[in-house]
């Protein structure tokens, strides 16, 4: 999940660096409160009652602490579920990461089973010194796979490659320093049919979830 900064420096989950899309609601999440953002109706992309607008659900987009402390027991076949948090946009201080490390220590969950990750090498500094034990870096489209190096630098453990960035050699090299890769974004069967070609690639990140497990299982 994605999480955000409002600007009463509270963290929501939240995709956007707006809620016009997926909320009843318009701002910026840095313009708006926390509250703001609670109070909207989350919405369907659709129209399912003919009205011609998107259809609003009962659902209110939640505050990190409300992620967290729902997911907080969830299990998956006996073992607590793993959480991705990116830390997203660019408000992410030393101060706010230190209140991410507090909020998930405050659940018993500053463990192995949750990863953060970043974009911004600014905020994967700020996340080593908080103590993360897994730490990641979602390259930015415009840059070039990092190095081993610079991986370690930041004490990061994932990394999180777009697919035109992806080959054997580069899933080589940070799999031999255990480094997991993650493929970004994968969409379609075009995507999938890509991406299953290499090896020691750790997972993948799906905008269809239920069409990428389909793919998986047939392929097994």
């Amino acid at each position: 999940m994605d999480a955000q900064i409002t600007s009463d420096a509270q963290m929501v989950v939240m995709h956007d660096s707006t809620i016009d899309r997926t909320t009843n609601r318009t701002g910026r999440v840095h313009d708006r409160t926390l509250a703001y953002i609670m109070a909207a109706y989350l919405e369907l992309p659709v129209d399912r009652d003919g009205n011609g607008n998107d259809d609003n659900t009962t659902y209110h987009p939640p505050s990190l602490n409300q992620a967290v402390t729902f997911l907080q027991p969830k299990t998956f076949n006996g073992e607590p579920v793993k959480v991705e948090i990116e830390m997203k946009g660019g408000y992410w201080s030393r101060t706010q990461v230190g209140k991410l490390r507090d909020l998930l220590k405050s659940k018993s969950m500053l463990t192995t089973r949750v990863n953060v990750h970043s974009s911004s090498t600014t905020v994967l500094g700020y996340a080593r010194d908080a103590g993360f034990p897994n730490i990641g870096y979602g390259v930015p489209s415009t840059d070039s796979p990092p190095t081993v190096a610079t991986m370690q630098t930041y004490k990061a453990t994932r990394v999180f490659l777009w697919q035109n960035m992806i080959t054997q050699q580069v899933i080589d090299q940070y799999h031999d320093a255990e480094i997991d890769v993650m493929a970004t974004t994968l969409n379609d069967q075009g995507d999938y049919d890509r991406m299953i070609q290499f090896d020691n690639i750790y997972g993948w990140v799906c905008d269809d979830l239920v069409a990428a497990q389909n793919y998986l299982e047939a392929a097994a």
